[in-house]
């Protein structure tokens, strides 16, 4: 089953499923979930997870932010990378990638986990828009 035809399959009880969307980078789908409006935030989450890890502080961030949700390669209902394309620095250009797409230039990212790492790593190559970082049990 493709991500999308997943994401389909149980999209009537996904959290925030109304903010769901998919975008194709290279010939894969990736699932993101964008809410709000305002300045733009990131939430990356941790290592086996997905977008769902923040259905609980969204709504709270959604009336300042412009909140940007993305399911990280290969987890939640976005496709794999191909093994030569798996490692923070490879996972900083998918989603340089994707917030192009999106218009979005991230002024705050909030990262779990492997998501406070790759927040780290977006930081380092440059992000000239990003403000702050917030990393919560970092893996790093």
């Amino acid at each position: 089953m493709t991500s999308v035809a997943h994401w389909q399959a149980v999209a009537d009880v996904w959290p925030l499923a109304e903010n769901s969307r998919f975008i194709s980078l290279d010939g894969a789908d990736y699932h993101v979930q964008v809410s709000g409006t305002g300045p733009d935030v990131l939430l990356l989450h941790g290592a086996g997870a997905s977008s769902h890890s923040f259905a609980g502080i969204t709504p709270l961030l959604t009336p300042h932010f412009r909140v940007i949700a993305p399911d990280l390669p290969g987890q939640g209902f976005s496709s794999l990378l191909p093994p030569e394309r798996i490692g923070l620095v490879q996972f900083s250009a998918y989603l340089n990638a994707l917030l192009e797409q999106l218009d979005a230039s991230p002024q705050w990212i909030i990262g779990h986990s492997a998501g406070a790492a790759l927040a780290t790593q977006y930081a380092l190559n440059g992000a000239e828009s990003l403000r702050g970082i917030l990393c919560i049990n970092p893996a790093f």
